[in-house]
């Protein structure tokens, strides 16, 4: 579908579309609390998945449209390193953010070795006096740090949904070009 949307839609409605239901996707993993199951974790997963599946090709289809059919190995190696570049520092970015918060929400005093992660400390928990309420405050120390890191990938998403609409042309402005081929020929373009 992702593949084959931007012939039919335009590259741009596709990005702009994709990155919306990615922005959803993360805003429903936001709101999730420490009850929340499976299905509502998948409800926040299944549309950033979706929309990462709608705007990535329309993203490399635009990238490579933009480079002289001579340099598209060029233009799709530059694809490439910006899209590793970017999912590497956004992952980094993201995880920081998220143990920063984690660990910040902990109780103060406990071990470096029982705040590494909400394994670690849920661990931790088990063998020490207090662990109930400790594990308590660990899983909810987790759920709001996701939910910040969350809130942080609908900003992002949302900023690429703006970038994408305003900087990309419309598919009228993409179709209004005359074909080359034709003009060539002498017929009317």
């Amino acid at each position: 579908m992702g593949g084959r949307a931007p012939a039919r839609f335009g590259p741009r409605a596709c990005i702009v579309a994709g990155f919306a239901v990615t922005a959803a996707g993360f805003a429903v993993l936001a709101s999730l609390s420490e009850g929340s199951g499976y299905v509502a974790v998948s409800a926040g997963l299944a549309p950033a998945g979706v929309g990462s599946g709608v705007a990535g090709p329309s993203a490399t289809s635009t990238v490579l449209g933009a480079v002289p059919p001579e340099r598209a190995g060029m233009g799709s190696a530059l694809n490439d390193t910006h899209q590793q570049l970017g999912i590497a520092l956004g992952v980094a970015g993201l995880g920081s953010l998220l143990a920063t918060a984690y660990r910040g929400d902990l109780p103060d005093g406990l071990p470096d070795h029982a705040v590494s992660s909400l394994g670690a400390t849920l661990s931790y928990a088990k063998d020490h006096a207090g662990g109930s309420a400790l594990a308590e405050s660990a899983r909810s120390a987790f759920t709001d740090a996701q939910s910040l890191t969350m809130t942080i990938g609908v900003a992002a998403a949302l900023a690429g949904t703006a970038v994408a609409f305003f900087a990309l042309p419309g598919r009228a402005a993409r179709s209004a070009a005359p074909e080359p081929e034709a003009k060539e020929a002498g017929q009317p373009g």
